[in-house]
């Protein structure tokens, strides 16, 4: 640009003067630099500066964008809102990979009495108590322990707060001895005394 406008100056009756002209606008109006976005993971929508501007685009894409500091803001379901400044430089390509963040909640799960375990969301069990992550939903926990009844629970996470649960398991009631259970076992006793 500065070379063809030094062209008009050195001779402002060239008769190319008006093509000069065309391409010195030209490039006056792509006065951008370009940035290189991705996301891990990738998918995330990106906006310039705020969310009312519209999305410019899913990661990974390029986006040009003119001279200065922009607000880049990345978004996807699941993860947690994420954001950075990049600058850009006329005529340059700047890269800018932005992680997110997964969102989780903190799920504390306990029994009482202490020897439980529970499932979740019918995985493998796991002895209680104890602290894990969960993703955002809903989750169906089932806590038992030997001679106690079942209890089913379902919490929903939300991504941002911790959640608990602690179950006072049932003790199961006693099973009664069959009557001819008993006589045999004193049959037997009997027999060996």
């Amino acid at each position: 640009k500065t070379a063809l406008e030094r062209v008009l100056l050195i001779d402002p009756t060239t008769p190319r003067k008006e093509t000069i002209i065309k391409l010195v606008n030209a490039i006056a109006s792509r006065n951008v630099g370009v940035v290189q976005l991705t996301s891990t993971p990738a998918g995330a929508t990106v906006y310039v500066n705020n969310k009312s501007e519209g999305a410019r685009g899913k990661t990974p894409f390029e986006l040009s964008l003119p001279p200065g500091t922009h607000r880049l803001v990345f978004e996807l379901d699941g993860y947690a809102m994420g954001s950075a400044d990049v600058t850009i430089k006329f005529g340059e390509t700047t890269e800018l990979d932005l992680p997110l963040q997964a969102l989780s909640c903190e799920l504390s799960l306990s029994s009482i009495p202490v020897n439980g375990s529970a499932t979740i969301n019918v995985a493998n069990p796991i002895a209680l108590p104890v602290k894990i992550r969960v993703a955002p939903g809903d989750h169906r926990i089932i806590v038992s322990g030997q001679g106690y009844r079942v209890q089913k629970h379902t919490v929903h996470c939300d991504g941002a707060k911790p959640l608990a649960v602690e179950a006072a398991l049932v003790a199961l009631p006693a099973q009664p001895t069959p009557v001819g259970a008993q006589g045999s076992a004193s049959t037997s006793d009997d027999k060996q005394a």
